[in-house]
């Protein structure tokens, strides 16, 4: 409390103890004192909260072990810890949430809804601190987005029940809670023609037929004469053979982010469903963002630091189109500007081949990006890859 408010709330208890005391003076009588005691408590245990020192109030905030998926729930564990218990206090508790975690993402349904619902940036609780000197609170948050999400404020405030005295805490906890990227479910596959790599060439890797790496299950689609059946006999299950790969192609990735948040996280979550697919065909992928000279996404590291590298990653859209790489490319866009189909027209010119995955529902462009859209199907190959082609638009109500 700042001294000018603290002097008036000394002077104003001293005013109330003179008067209860200057009445039991001149009335007398036992109901009088008993007046004076108890206002005398009442005013020591309230100059007692105003000079409370905040250093005396430890305020600490838990996170969760396990690891959270986007779309998961989280719960964190607040707990307030005072030196001195003071009995029948008003314990107010404001959580200040990080500006990334103020989006809720429910997983796929998320990508038919523009924009996001969001959740309050600042969790309030209220209780009665009784005679204890530890309080917890739990607070509950759902619908997790994916992204590095720094916890650093709560707040407490400590309440009379006569409302006269009010301090203010502020404490700092610096926690981060890591999300990691959303998995597209495997019960509803994307067709293996929309896979990166497979809609300019061919498969990009060839096994090394005279070397068997091991034994798994069998898997639909797997060729009959890679059946071990000798194996498949002994275990009573089929047994498909694994093989080194000869050579590995390098697949080279364009991720052109936009300025949205919706349209962006499709974007990662469908970059990450390739990673994951490249990394099961023993593919190398070559990954650049187009527009954010800062971001570095290692794709041949392992899948768990791939994975902790995308949570990381907050794409703004904000920065302007770089040159693009020589080769043939893949590029994940949500965005089809004039600048970036010209700088598409001047490398195709120089026989540099690029396959465009549109991550935008086609009813959604404007004009513009339809007008630049036909200019790209002159040359290019465009699939749209937008929510209600990928799961054959069944799940819009669901």
């Amino acid at each position: 409390m700042r001294f000018r408010c603290l002097l008036s709330k000394w002077l104003q208890l001293s005013f109330i103890l003179g008067l209860t005391y200057s009445y039991a003076m001149f009335q007398g009588g036992p109901l009088s004192w008993f007046i004076f005691y108890v206002s005398l408590f009442v005013v020591f245990y309230l100059f007692l909260l105003t000079i409370y020192p905040q250093r005396w109030i430890q305020v600490h905030l838990e996170l969760p072990d396990e690891r959270k998926i986007a779309s998961e729930t989280v719960t964190l564990k607040v707990s307030v810890r005072l030196k001195l218990p003071l009995p029948f206090m008003y314990l107010h508790l404001k959580t200040y949430l990080p500006p990334s975690i103020t989006y809720r993402f429910d997983g796929e349904k998320s990508f038919e809804i523009a924009p996001w619902t969001k959740r309050d940036p600042v969790i309030e609780t209220l209780r009665i601190a009784l005679l204890g000197r530890r309080y917890n609170e739990d607070i509950q948050l759902d619908s997790l987005v994916r992204g590095t999400h720094h916890f650093q404020r709560v707040d407490v405030s400590l309440t009379d029940p006569f409302l006269f005295v009010k301090r203010d805490f502020s404490a700092a906890v610096n926690q981060t809670l890591t999300v990691y990227p959303y998995h597209l479910s495997s019960a509803r596959p994307i067709e293996e023609r929309q896979v990166i790599g497979m809609a300019s060439k061919k498969r990009s890797f060839r096994d090394q037929t005279d070397h068997i790496a091991g034994l798994r299950a069998y898997l639909p689609g797997d060729k009959m004469s890679r059946i071990d059946w000798k194996k498949s006999a002994q275990t009573d299950m089929l047994m498909t053979k694994t093989f080194d790969p000869l050579t590995t192609q390098e697949a080279n990735i364009m991720v052109y982010p936009s300025e949205t948040v919706e349209e962006n996280e499709w974007i990662l979550t469908l970059l990450y469903w390739f990673i994951r697919e490249a990394k099961k065909r023993h593919e190398v992928l070559s990954i650049v963002f187009i527009n954010e000279l800062d971001i570095c996404l290692d794709s041949q590291a392992s899948l768990m630091h791939t994975e902790e590298q995308l949570a990381e990653l907050a794409l703004t859209g904000e920065n302007p189109i770089t040159e693009l790489p020589t080769g043939e490319h893949v590029l994940l866009t949500s965005v089809l500007s004039k600048t970036l189909v010209d700088e598409i027209a001047t490398h195709y010119q120089q026989r540099h081949f690029f396959d465009v995955y549109l991550t935008k529902a086609l009813d959604a462009l404007t004009s513009e990006e339809k007008h630049q859209l036909e200019r790209l199907k002159q040359w290019l190959r465009v699939y749209p890859f937008d929510y209600a082609t990928l799961f054959g638009g069944d799940r819009t109500n669901a």
